[in-house]
């Protein structure tokens, strides 16, 4: 089944508006030679816009064909996810917003060297771009498998035109093309979710039937807290996974800081954070409500054990051509909707990580590239370039993979997420760390994030895991209406390896992905504090105070208990003070 010349036509004029924006801010900007104006829009960007196109940036192709998947897979306790992404926006508006908008670095690695040292802000860098390029890959592989689907060319070739197209407008245009581009790709993919939910519960016969099916499949796992922490349905790890995942996303990840320093002011830049906040909630919950109406259109003829898809990430483009055969139009929208969330991630991307190439590195290095803008912006444009071709070249590399996109994409992150989150974490709020501390415990957690990413893909042993039923027994009705209306068994059952004995070892491989960033990120502070005092405590009093967040700063608070809550750090106040004291002294002297 393949889309049609309709289909293609409507594919390619949406695609053609990214392109177009590009272009038009390439032109627009053409006098314009400062990396305020080519990576950061002059900042002076509009706060909803930022807002949209921060959610867009992470909601991409591995979003809008995995998550629905995944809901697939685990049933009604993915809300828990969107749920807890939207307290997590709690610490990010109140805490990490202005704390950053206060350092006024354009990378984010610049203020782990001004609250630590530069050898911290070297191996953080390195980890974060290679972190961002195979993120980046994983999305545009996941956009090419679900492009291959619907056109007769091979998976090569699709990586390399979404690829291609993607380095094309966001080279020229900056980060303008991409923020603008987002806004537009924004409304895409509204109107293909809104598109494949609105026709699926026509099909499905309405939300009584969705949620017969969800009961009869033991799909209502929203209150299953007995399932524990060890199996792929789990609540407990959505939940604080979630958190901590959109916490580290949305608050300290480079693409986020890029954001709020493209607005004019700290309120704009908190009002952005809020609009991302309730758009990506409401992306989120859509994404799970599709892959419920998925699993209500297939609950007693499951594609992958009919051998219809071979593989689960398959299941949404396969949904998509199925509703929509035979209405001209509408599976080009879905699948543009696709093609827009991929081009917003991957754009944000190496737009983004282009800042940490010239600023972290380059400019180390290269005296003349300090003090030009000029050709910083000429040498950022040749960044965004080579990065989006390496991203393509993992992307290739990816695909031959047998790994479920989803968790690969999350497990992988994780393993600098974490850790990284941490550091943000004890050089914000607690002043007594110091920069060997840190360094040790951010090695330490990235080096047991890779050994439990190696366990759980290659060395674990699946054990009383939840495994909610799949059937088939209604595959032999060719209408995909008919096979709704067959009742399925409402039985759970597990796997389980009787008579073994698992060590703690295999109970951590068998850990949930969800709970990877967080126990990284926990164990970054847990061991960074101890080994900041073994080895000699930073003194709070002599810390700057923009580098540190108080817990409670409230003006109105008694002098002696906003003190006590800064741990030791002065105010800006007494900072200054004692500044001007420092320099009186120095010129009496002369």
């Amino acid at each position: 089944m393949a889309m049609g010349p309709v289909d293609i036509a409507v594919f390619t004029v949406i695609l053609s508006i990214s392109a177009f924006i590009g272009v038009y801010y390439a032109y627009k900007d053409r006098r314009s030679s400062t990396m305020d104006s080519y990576f950061l829009g002059g900042r002076s960007m509009n706060s909803i816009v930022i807002g949209i196109s921060l959610m867009v940036s992470y909601s991409s192709a591995s979003s809008f064909i995995s998550e629905p998947a995944e809901v697939y897979i685990v049933g009604t306790e993915y809300i828990w996810r969107a749920i807890s992404g939207f307290l997590a926006f709690i610490p990010i508006t109140v805490y990490f917003v202005p704390a950053f908008r206060r350092v006024n670095a354009v990378s984010r690695y610049e203020y782990l060297e001004l609250r630590f040292n530069k050898d911290l802000r070297n191996i953080t860098a390195f980890l974060g771009v290679v972190t961002a390029l195979f993120y980046a890959g994983l999305v545009i592989f996941a956009t090419a498998t679900t492009l291959r689907t619907v056109v007769d060319i091979s998976i090569t070739w699709c990586i390399i035109i979404t690829a291609g197209f993607c380095i094309f407008y966001t080279t020229l245009g900056g980060v303008k093309a991409v923020i603008w581009t987002d806004a537009a790709q924004f409304l895409i993919m509204i109107a293909g979710l809104l598109a494949i939910f609105i026709k699926g519960m026509m099909v499905v016969g309405g939300f009584q039937n969705l949620n017969l099916a969800l009961i009869k499949g033991g799909r209502n796992t929203f209150t299953r807290f007995d399932y524990g922490v060890l199996t792929r349905v789990s609540p407990l790890a959505r939940i604080f996974g979630g958190f901590m995942s959109s916490m580290a996303r949305y608050g300290t990840s480079q693409q986020s800081i890029q954001r709020y320093q493209s607005c004019s002011t700290t309120s704009q830049a908190r009002r952005a954070s809020s609009v991302n906040m309730i758009t990506g909630t409401l992306v989120g919950l859509a994404l799970t409500a599709i892959g419920l109406v998925c699993y209500a259109l297939y609950q007693s003829c499951d594609p992958i054990a009919s051998d219809d898809i071979a593989a689960i990430d398959q299941l949404i483009p396969y949904t998509a051509l199925n509703l929509f055969d035979g209405i001209p139009g509408i599976t080009g929208l879905y699948f543009a909707a696709i093609a827009s969330a991929a081009l917003s991630t991957v754009s944000s991307a190496i737009n983004s990580t282009a800042i940490n190439v010239v600023e972290d590195f380059l400019c180390s290095y290269w005296k003349r590239l300090r003090k030009s803008q000029s050709l910083k912006v000429t040498v950022g444009k040749i960044s965004v370039a080579v990065l989006g071709f390496v991203s393509m070249a993992i992307a290739i590399m990816a695909s031959y993979s047998s790994s479920n996109i989803f968790q690969l994409a999350f497990t992988v992150t994780s393993i600098t997420l974490g850790p990284l989150t941490g550091l943000f974490i004890l050089g914000f709020f607690i002043p007594k760390t110091n920069a060997k501390g840190a360094t040790l415990a951010f090695v330490i957690s990235v080096a047991f994030g890779v050994f439990m990413f190696v366990g759980h893909e290659f060395l674990k042993e699946t054990y009383q895991d939840v495994i909610l039923p799949t059937y088939t027994y209604g595959c032999l009705h060719d209408d995909i209406t008919q096979a709704t209306n067959v009742t399925a068994s409402s039985e759970l059952f597990t796997t389980s390896s009787q008579g073994l004995e698992h060590s703690a070892i295999q109970n951590l491989y068998n850990l949930n992905f969800n709970l990877h960033g967080l126990i990284l990120m926990l164990g970054t502070i847990i061991i960074g504090y101890p080994l900041s005092l073994v080895t000699g405590p930073a003194d709070p009093a002599m810390s700057d105070p923009k580098l540190f967040i108080p817990i409670v700063d409230n003006k109105r608070l008694p002098t002696h208990v906003r003190k006590f809550f800064r741990f030791g750090v002065p105010e800006q106040d007494e900072c200054d003070i004692r500044s001007q004291i420092s320099t009186i002294m120095v010129e009496d002297k002369m």
